[in-house]
């Protein structure tokens, strides 16, 4: 069974992944998200995902991940998480 996998910044969706899709895993652009292609890897049931570049206050925010399997069963799972970005810019 192949998942699914949503993330999410505030609401807004920044990743996607779609095993059964043309394109894979997309991104989408959002303030204080960049997400490093390269290192972020998707298999059967799993998605993890290295975020680069991130900046206070721009990145501090409420990271949600959702992720669904597809037919016959269709689960959802979903999970959100605050997130602060000390340190220095």
């Amino acid at each position: 069974m192949s998942v699914f996998c949503s993330r999410y910044k505030d609401d807004h969706e920044f990743f996607r992944y779609t095993p059964t899709g043309q394109q894979r895993m997309v991104t989408f652009p959002v303030s204080g998200v960049e997400v490093d292609s390269h290192k972020t890897r998707c298999v059967k049931d799993r998605c993890d995902l290295l975020l680069i570049n991130l900046k206070r206050p721009q990145s501090s925010g409420a990271y949600r991940c959702e992720v669904s399997s597809e037919a016959p069963e269709f689960k959802l799972a979903s999970g959100t998480h605050n997130v602060t970005v000390a340190g220095k810019n």
